[in-house]
């Protein structure tokens, strides 16, 4: 009764008449709820993904079709209970007390455990193809705080907004250099297919795989570790920091166990799980193999001690309580809320040193109602100021349909040319500016601790004499 349609409609514009419209459709099992990006990463993010999995049950678009169904891969990871049941909360953060999941912490937490001193401080880092420094809130402080590490190696090809601060930068082989299966993939697939990608180009004699670069840093680590402590020197620190560790974590152990390769261990996979495939016989059919529609799963893919879904969640339960009783958010009569997007050809920021993907219609502007716009005195193309309680940036705007009045749009991902420190030739001559010199690492959500980034408060100005 707290969240009626007069009060959603207050909210997000949809007319009250038109919600309830919505919910009688759902109610008689004819259309199902489908929540990303959008609705996760905002600051009720896990009350909305709860929500949209709740209605989904209760209305009987679970394990149907036209509803949420589960996939039968050919290397079936949940079917034989490979991946666990998962865990929140088993153990906190160390600075803020944010809990972890599935034995992950939200990166909204990076910066502080690198500058705040104490017990289990993070002193060294391997990053892996990521690019924390562009995709996380307050991108430049946790440049900062990378930059007071006392070790850190990155594993890329690119030295790009985070790899910038590493001591050593160990390039694998590029996407085309390698083979491809992808385990997760084929487990979200709207149907069950598997696809063997084989390399395109043999890989030059002195390069290596990210797994055969990571498994030589694990062995090196183990070695190190037992090594004597040889005085001055990087050996000799090396070994003092890693004997001081006391348990090493159990990825590095597995890292170092490989005995066969990942190609090997996937063409085992797939015997063992009694497809009739191989890879060499994916690889014969590179487009990839269709293996059949969805088929109602459950209860059978429920790892649940007695194969139930259990709503009664005391921890969201509570968060959408508290969420009940609380004032909507107001925003100032100046103010707009700013969310993100994302295109194809970007690949969030991946792709964006690939000029062949990054021509045509500009992608990186501010998007913005022609309400606002008016409202602004901004013209179609104007540069301008964008400012948040924690930063400012300058960007191209372009007046579009596509956004709610009081709602702005801008990529993430951009703003490469102003890190002085990266060698990207051609992403730095993108214009754009970067999405999270805007966001708040102090706002989080109240269940995960997740970052929220979208929703994000803002002002726009015309800025004439700027340059985005």
């Amino acid at each position: 009764a707290a969240f009626t349609p007069e009060r959603a409609e207050a909210v997000s514009g949809m007319p009250a008449n038109t919600i309830r419209d919505l919910a009688r459709d759902l109610a008689h099992g004819s259309a199902a709820i489908h929540g990303r990006m959008g609705v996760s990463t905002q600051a009720h993010g896990a009350i909305c993904q709860f929500a949209c999995q709740a209605i989904n049950i209760v209305t009987g678009n679970l394990d149907r079709p036209g509803g949420t169904m589960f996939t039968t891969p050919a290397i079936d990871l949940i079917g034989k209970k490979m991946l666990g049941k998962g865990h929140l909360g088993a153990w906190t953060s160390r600075v803020r007390g944010l809990p972890e999941f599935g034995g992950e912490l939200p990166v909204s937490v990076l910066a502080e455990e690198i500058t705040t001193d104490g017990a289990g401080q993070i002193k060294t880092l391997v990053c892996i193809a990521g690019n924390p420094v562009s995709s996380t809130p307050a991108g430049d402080a946790l440049g900062a705080a990378l930059a007071r590490l006392d070790f850190m190696v990155a594993i890329d090809f690119y030295i790009g907004e985070t790899s910038r601060y590493a001591d050593v930068i160990l390039p694998p082989t590029g996407p085309l250099e390698r083979d491809h299966y992808d385990l997760v993939f084929h487990l979200l697939a709207v149907r069950n297919t598997a696809r063997w990608s084989s390399a395109l180009f043999d890989k030059p004699d002195d390069a290596r795989h990210d797994w055969e670069i990571a498994k030589e840093l694990a062995l090196r680590i183990i070695a190190l570790r037992h090594a004597e402590d040889t005085g001055d020197g990087v050996i000799g620190a090396a070994a003092r920091a890693l004997n001081a560790v006391k348990d090493l974590p159990a990825v590095v152990e597995a890292q170092a166990r490989f005995r066969t390769s990942p190609k090997q261990q996937i063409d085992l996979a797939l015997k063992a799980f009694r497809t009739g495939l191989s890879v060499k016989s994916l690889g014969e059919t590179p487009g990839g193999v269709d293996l059949g529609p969805l088929e109602p799963r459950l209860p059978a893919r429920l790892l649940t001690d007695d194969k139930r879904i259990d709503l009664d969640q005391r921890l969201l339960l509570g968060a959408i309580a508290h969420l009940a009783a609380s004032s909507d958010p107001q925003l100032a009569p100046e103010e707009l809320l700013l969310i993100g997007r994302r295109a194809q050809r970007d690949n969030n920021s991946w792709l964006h040193n690939a000029e062949r993907l990054t021509t045509g219609r500009a992608r990186h502007r501010l998007l913005i109602h022609p309400d606002d716009a008016a409202a602004r005195d901004l013209t179609d193309g104007a540069v301008t100021k964008v400012t948040s309680a924690t930063g400012e940036i300058r960007v191209e705007c372009q007046i579009s349909d596509d956004v709610m009045p009081g709602v702005v749009c801008l990529p993430h991902g951009y703003g490469h040319a102003a890190n002085a420190g990266i060698r990207l030739r051609h992403a730095k001559t993108l214009p754009g500016a970067s999405y999270n010199d805007l966001t708040d690492p102090g706002r989080l959500d109240s269940v995960s601790g997740n970052a929220v980034l979208n929703g994000i408060p803002v002002r726009v100005f015309t800025d004439p004499g700027a340059t985005p």
